[in-house]
This record gives structure tokens, C-alpha cells and sequence, in this order.
């Protein structure tokens, strides 16, 4: 068994990233409303200005994460929920 980090409640248009450090691991999360893509946004994983320090010498990142821009690059209407808490 591993360890597990949960979020119980965030407002729409919180932020998240995470780094597996195993072979394996499960994500799931509860939203307050239905899913929907067009709501959905990313935030480059090494952002300089968020300065994160990711405990991993290398990377594999999805497709969608990969072409991810800097948080100063996105539009300020983008970063407000769309829908649902906020």
C-alpha cells in the first residue's frame, strides 16, 4: 500500500498538479458539477513563475500537459470558472 493525499473541497478553477513517484498510481476526484472538456485548462507543469520544486529527475508528460502554456500566457477570462462555485 502506498500513501494518498486528498483534496476534499476546492472552489471551481482550483489548480492541481501531482507527480507519481511509483510504478502505479489512481486518481480520481469529485467535481461539484457534471464534466465538461471546455471548462478544463492546464498550467505548464515547471511554470518558473509558480516555482514549484517536482522531486523527479525525468518526465512523462500526456500530450495535452506537454503543450501546456505559462500561467502569464493565459488570457485572464480564462482563468475565471466558467460554470458551477467561483
Amino acid at each position: 500500500m502506498g500513501r494518498a493525499l486528498g483534496v476534499t473541497k476546492s472552489r471551481a478553477g482550483f489548480a492541481h498538479g501531482f507527480c507519481v513517484l511509483s510504478e502505479i498510481a489512481d486518481f480520481s476526484y469529485k467535481c461539484t458539477e457534471y464534466y465538461a472538456s471546455q471548462d478544463e485548462g492546464t498550467i505548464i507543469w515547471n511554470d518558473p513563475d509558480i516555482g514549484i520544486k517536482w522531486p523527479m529527475d525525468s518526465i512523462k508528460l500526456s500530450p495535452k500537459d506537454s503543450k501546456a502554456p505559462l500561467l502569464v500566457n493565459i488570457a485572464a477570462h480564462q482563468l475565471q470558472p466558467s460554470r458551477g462555485e467561483g
